[in-house]
């Protein structure tokens, strides 16, 4: 059963994204880029350190204004301050930098991500809100807000609503480069090692759009 779920069956969605059956899509198609000696997983990393998609979660997305900016997870003047010390710098998964080629005694190559010297300024962001949203959203947590009380449920609804979306967006992304990828290279993607991957994204977009559903709808109660 669990050597099953590693092979791409004919009648499932193709995983490119097209909506036709893997049959009918991507299961005879050529490659439409050359193919890289670097091992998959290496170019899914590269692919979605140049292709992050730069879009506001907001859920009214109406009102959306300005661009769309590198909003903090974690608050810069805040708890990021606190890590990050008189030094003003904090340790991070560094996704901008080529990861390293770790080689095993099996002969397989394992791709890492190195830790790296982040600036506070810099740390925990992502491009998932514009500027509008990310001042009014979040006024209760940011700029003169004071620091976090437990006894403020508006206070603790954001600062999940944050720390959730900040993580579905990751996930989203993922999702969606990995289309991409196997929309142009579906040789390359149907090994059973980026199969088990696809499997795992499938399951997680399942379980978040889900969970984002329930927290938009929150949020917008609010």
């Amino acid at each position: 059963m669990f050597l099953s779920r590693l092979k791409l069956k004919d009648s499932e969605p193709c995983p490119c994204g097209s909506n036709k059956s893997f049959q009918e899509c991507c299961k005879v198609k050529e490659p439409q880029i050359k193919l890289s000696k670097k091992p998959v997983e290496v170019q899914i990393m590269e692919k979605m350190r140049a292709s992050m998609k730069k879009c506001c979660m907001h859920p009214d997305q109406e009102k959306c204004k300005g661009h769309i900016k590198e909003a903090h997870a974690l608050q810069n003047k805040k708890i990021i301050s606190l890590l990050a010390g008189s030094e003003h710098h904090v340790y991070m998964l560094n996704s901008k930098k080529q990861p390293l080629l770790i080689p095993l005694d099996n002969g397989e190559v394992v791709p890492m991500v190195e830790v790296s010297k982040v600036s506070a300024n810099d740390a925990t962001t992502e491009t998932c809100f514009c500027d509008y949203h990310d001042n009014i959203a979040f006024a209760v947590i940011e700029k003169g807000a004071p620091d976090f009380d437990e006894t403020s449920e508006a206070m603790k609804f954001v600062y999940a609503y944050k720390a959730f979306i900040f993580e579905y967006y990751k996930q989203r992304i993922a999702f969606d480069i990995f289309q991409s990828n196997f929309r142009e290279n579906p040789v390359a993607f149907k090994s059973p090692e980026m199969i088990g991957m696809y499997r795992m994204l499938q399951l997680k977009r399942q379980e978040f759009l889900k969970e984002f559903q329930l927290v938009q709808s929150g949020f917008q109660n609010k």
